[in-house]
């Protein structure tokens, strides 16, 4: 192998070998701390790493901020109880872009209960969160950033 060859195959070989997860773009953004611990909590990590596709709406740490005071410690403390039916209400199976939403869709998630889409003048919502960035590519999905969190019809807070 030539001197050429060989660099150019230690300059492809990292994007070739390294994939990124839903979970990974989680983990690297600095807007997503808490859903981050609450995925670990959760140990839900794992099985969103798998190959999916699936779609996350990701709130960030200001709408985990925005919840009743002590909510997500209460969450954190009974990780496989009422955490885990929220997150898995953030996760659709397949891959959503932007562009496959319409207005009144109607999506499943793997909590089992239904998040509706709404597009209107003031943006896309996720049931009352906006979408503030859409279509963040990951090898086994895409994730939307969303300004709320959302909370399945069987959990209240």
């Amino acid at each position: 192998m030539g001197f050429k060859k060989f660099l150019l195959a230690l300059f492809f070989l990292p994007s070739l070998v390294s994939a990124q997860t839903v979970v990974d773009v989680i983990v690297n953004s600095p807007d997503h701390n808490t859903l981050e611990a609450a995925v670990i909590a959760a140990g839900l990590q794992t099985a969103l790493s798998a190959d999916g596709p699936f779609t996350v709406f990701a709130p960030t740490d200001a709408a985990f901020d925005a919840l009743p005071a002590g909510t997500i410690d209460a969450l954190l403390a009974d990780p496989q109880g009422a955490l885990t039916d929220i997150l898995t209400y953030h996760v659709a199976n397949g891959q959503v872009l932007s562009t496959d939403l319409s207005d009144g869709q109607v999506i499943p998630t793997l909590n089992g209960k239904n998040v509706t889409v709404t597009i209107n003048a003031d943006g896309v919502f996720i049931n009352n969160a906006k979408v503030t960035v859409a279509d963040i590519q990951a090898d086994n999905g895409v994730v939307h950033v969303i300004d709320a969190v959302l909370l399945p019809p069987t959990v209240t807070v």
